[in-house]
């Protein structure tokens, strides 16, 4: 079995008792994910100095389980996941991708905030 087959397995296994059932869209394209929550904590320093701290709700999903209309796709600023009557828009962090990869490319860590219930 190889890493990447491992990688996908362990997170089916985590997603079947602590996965939440979510939709993820972009514009009029959606799928239906199940995701593991997490968060991922970040600061920002403006130019005065001035040190803003920000918690992201974090969703982790399969790559290959984030196909919109057909093909794989990788998170977009502004793409909305909505996830237990809660909607969530995807955001960068600073100047990073608004998602992180592990190393083999299995499993997204998309970052978002909550932006209506």
């Amino acid at each position: 079995m190889t890493l990447p087959a491992i990688l996908a397995a362990a997170h089916r296994a985590a997603a079947a008792v602590h996965g939440v059932a979510c939709t993820y869209t972009r514009g009029a394209a959606s799928v239906e994910l199940t995701a593991l929550r997490g968060q991922t904590r970040f600061e920002a320093e403006d130019e005065e100095g001035v040190v803003t701290q920000f918690v992201s709700a974090d969703f982790l999903v399969l790559a290959a389980d984030l196909a919109l209309n057909g093909a794989e796709t990788a998170p977009m600023k502004g793409d909305r996941i909505l996830c237990d009557d809660k909607t969530y828009e995807v955001l960068r962090l600073g100047g990073e991708q608004c998602f992180a990869a592990d190393p083999t490319g299995t499993r997204l860590r998309i970052h978002t905030k909550q932006v209506a219930e």
